[in-house]
């Protein structure tokens, strides 16, 4: 469901890889899948961004910005 662009698929998937639950944990992943969720409006990925943002390091956000291969501004710079 969640590749067909599902919003709840998405974010849970973002709460799986954040929490290792089911998966290895992977605040990276955690992350793009809670972007993608914000994208479709999902209610709950758009509070829960935040909080993972701010528990991520540099390094980790900055890898974020990578989108598949190709680079794509980082709209976390502030937080660095």
């Amino acid at each position: 469901m969640a590749e067909k662009g599902n919003a709840e698929a998405q974010s849970s998937l973002g709460w799986a890889y954040r929490f290792g639950e089911g998966v290895e944990e992977d605040l990276v992943e955690a992350l793009f899948r809670y972007r993608v969720a914000t994208g479709l409006e999902h209610p709950l990925a758009l509070v829960r961004v935040e909080p993972l943002i701010q528990r991520m390091s540099r390094a980790l956000l900055l890898s974020s910005s990578n989108c598949g291969g190709v680079f794509c501004p980082n709209p976390y710079q502030e937080y660095m």
